[in-house]
């Protein structure tokens, strides 16, 4: 008996050794498999955690070039503007320009004018002094608006003649004042305004005021002729008249 368990010992000593080697390898297989499984498997099944933690990568900014810088509004609006070279302006004109007339202005003056020559005092006074002015060669016209008027080789006149009756220094001014406006109506005013009456002034201190006021000189017919300031100047060196 026990020589037969020795052979049976015997006979299955190799297969036991090979299964030891074969279970030793297979768990060794095993054991490498499980080693090398979660390893192997890890990139295919799940992100790493340390990639879910990183950011993600920020995009790529472009190369700039080495530009001046922009200026940005706070600094454009503060910039100053360009400097421009200021306009040429031509000078003004110091010397006084006659104003064309208004019609309507021009029609109350006509209308004044042609009332005043329905008056015989005033026509009789206004011819003779157009004579007396022709005898100097002074060759005195009329126009609807102007009395009388005439030019020699230096100067300009100007002659307004008041009604009967119209010698106070009120008509005296009310006069000088329409001679200013009748002169204001010419294209080239008068260098002389002479306001013509039929008697002489009310007030001895009447035509000073008014030459003085308004720079119209007054005379005045007499019996003897004319009277008043500067006649010579005004009749053309006559100073007598008829």
């Amino acid at each position: 008996r026990h020589a037969l368990e020795q052979r049976l010992a015997a006979a299955t000593a190799p297969d036991t050794k090979a299964d030891g080697a074969t279970g030793t390898t297979g768990a060794d297989g095993v054991g490498e498999a499980a080693e090398s499984s979660p390893a192997d498997a890890a990139p295919e099944t799940a992100p790493d955690a340390t990639d879910k933690a990183l950011p993600a990568a920020a995009p790529q900014q472009p190369e700039t070039k080495d530009t001046d810088p922009v200026p940005t509004t706070a600094a454009a609006v503060d910039a100053p503007a360009p400097q421009t070279e200021p306009k040429q302006t031509e000078p003004k004109q110091t010397e006084p320009k006659q104003t064309e007339p208004n019609a309507s202005f021009l029609r109350m003056l006509e209308a004044s004018a042609a009332d005043d020559r329905t008056h015989k005092t005033h026509e009789t006074v206004r011819h003779r002094l157009i004579s007396d002015l022709w005898d100097a060669d002074r060759q005195p016209t009329s126009t609807p608006v102007v009395d009388i008027s005439c030019t020699t080789e230096d100067s300009r006149f100007l002659y307004e003649v008041l009604d009967a009756g119209h010698s106070s220094y009120a008509d005296l001014r009310a006069g000088a004042v329409r001679l200013l406006e009748i002169n204001h109506t010419l294209p080239a005013p008068a260098d002389r305004l002479h306001l013509v009456l039929s008697e002489p002034p009310a007030e001895d201190w009447a035509a000073e005021t008014v030459r003085a006021v308004f720079g119209v000189h007054v005379l005045w017919r007499t019996p003897e002729g004319w009277a008043g300031q500067d006649v010579d100047t005004a009749l053309g060196s006559r100073p007598g008249g008829h």
